[in-house]
């Protein structure tokens, strides 16, 4: 089995070389891509972190762009740098425990904690970490500078992205299950457990929120119209309703006959797409007079066993992402892009999750598409007829269900929040990760652990002016 993966992926990468880069080889990306995986399974974080350094080089002169050596690329220079970050804080706080080292490196790293009280030295030391909140959802700001996120502590949390500081915003007795602010970021609505929604003036923060009582039973999902009119929402009851944000006037779309989880509003306003967990996944248009035929279903490959557990239209509007999980393949979760104007799949199913996928997000400049699942990762492919074929970017840094996610405005960035009680921000280019190793490795490779991992490449040094250790040291 392992030969015939190998022939598979010398056959890929030959195909790629061929159309892309004729002074790269089969055997360079090879030896990249085994290279670089061998060196993510390194514990040494001084080691690990040189090869980071060294793989990029190496990626770099041979002068080709394969995504795929770019997502193992990123989880290992990710890795590098925290792995020295830890280091250097166990250097300069002897006596902590491992887990307060970790703490300490999350806290400083790319962790956004308000959702779970912060321990204390104390409280670390004797193991007894407060159970953590599931941050539910996030939001991002349309110039990045701010974020909004809900958990399943009731609150609602408003964030200075730059120094990770927060305010409590809002705070109510139910479990916050999805949030929503509107185009003009004058207006946020709350979605909870029960058969509420709660809609606060973010111009006016003091004023108590008006409290929508027009579903029976929990709010799935909801969003708000581009043109900032109203928002859409559904529920445990089954109904569609539009929601006028004026006089709170509430208007029915439609009663579905099988529970609808999630919706999407397609970025002129004229389209709703609704997907069930039978896996249905229903397109309504908005125009149309209420009470007017207006359903138009989209036929997707074994369905019926495929629930759908969120939608997202791309910024075009020409893409449709619909996930969730296979029935008939362990729950694993998958994604599917629908061609909306061609009618029919665009590149293949994305999968690889272990288990259902929870939430899918293009970017913002429609390059990319995340999803974040159960399993405790985010998955993000190249939206390229030519790259989505390839591996994902893979973040796996929580330790818990990923609920949500949040691309920043600039596309650059992914921030996530999860059961564990935590925010998370992770850069997309796996460059943004090499300054910090670059700035706190004090050595080169030696000689030893350059044959180890480049033993066909003649030995340079990886940082020059810097010292090559004896291999006997």
């Amino acid at each position: 089995m392992r030969k015939i993966i190998l022939i598979l992926l010398t056959f890929s990468l030959a195909s790629e070389v061929t159309s892309q880069s004729p002074e790269a080889t089969v055997n360079d990306i090879l030896t990249l891509t085994i290279g670089i995986r061998k060196a993510k399974n390194v514990s040494d974080p001084t080691l690990r972190a040189l090869l980071a350094k060294q793989y990029t080089s190496l990626y770099e002169s041979i002068n080709i762009k394969n995504k795929s050596i770019e997502s193992d690329l990123l989880s290992l220079s990710y890795y590098a740098s925290k792995g020295l970050l830890q280091q250097e804080l166990f250097n300069a706080n002897e006596g902590l425990s491992s887990n307060e080292i970790q703490a300490l490196a999350d806290s400083t790293f790319n962790q956004f904690l308000g959702h779970a009280a912060t321990p204390s030295s104390k409280q670390l030391r004797k193991s007894s970490y407060m159970r953590p909140v599931a941050v539910r959802s996030v939001s991002l700001s349309k110039n990045g500078n701010s974020m909004t996120s809900a958990g399943g502590d009731g609150r609602l949390l408003g964030w200075d992205v730059e120094t990770r500081s927060f305010d409590q915003i809002y705070q109510s007795a139910a479990v916050d299950r999805v949030v929503n602010i509107s185009a003009d970021e004058r207006w946020l609505a709350l979605g909870t457990h029960r058969d509420e929604i709660d809609l606060l003036d973010l111009q006016n923060p003091k004023t108590e929120p008006s409290r929508i009582q027009s579903h029976r039973g929990a709010i799935y999902d909801l969003e708000f119209l581009p043109d900032g009119s109203g928002f859409i929402s559904v529920g445990a009851d089954r109904e569609i309703l539009k929601t006028g944000i004026i006089n709170y006037e509430v208007e029915e779309i439609v009663l579905v006959t099988s529970r609808v989880q999630s919706i999407s509003i397609s970025p002129d306003g004229i389209t709703l797409a609704a997907g069930a967990t039978r896996g249905g996944v229903y397109l309504f248009d908005l125009s149309t007079p209420a009470g007017v035929e207006n359903q138009k279903n989209i036929n997707r490959r074994n369905q019926e066993t495929r629930p759908v557990i969120d939608l997202s239209f791309s910024p075009d509007g020409k893409y449709l992402a619909i996930g969730g999980y296979d029935q008939e393949n362990n729950d694993q979760g998958y994604v599917v892009i629908w061609d909306l104007e061609n009618e029919r799949q665009y590149g293949p199913d994305l999968t690889g999750f272990l288990s259902r996928v929870n939430q899918i997000k293009f970017s913002p400049n429609g390059e990319l598409i995340a999803a974040s699942s159960h399993d405790e990762t985010v998955r993000a492919w190249d939206m390229h007829k030519s790259h989505i074929y390839e591996l994902p970017i893979i973040l796996d840094d929580h330790s818990n269900w990923v609920w949500d996610l949040a691309f920043s405005p600039d596309s650059k960035s992914i921030y996530t929040s999860s059961a564990d009680g935590l925010i998370r921000k992770f850069d997309l280019d796996f460059k943004a990760y090499i300054d910090p190793v670059c700035n706190k490795v004090t050595r080169n490779l030696s000689e030893l652990e350059w044959r180890s991992f480049f033993n066909n490449l003649s030995y340079e040094e990886t940082f020059p002016r810097k010292p090559i250790p004896n291999s006997e040291d």
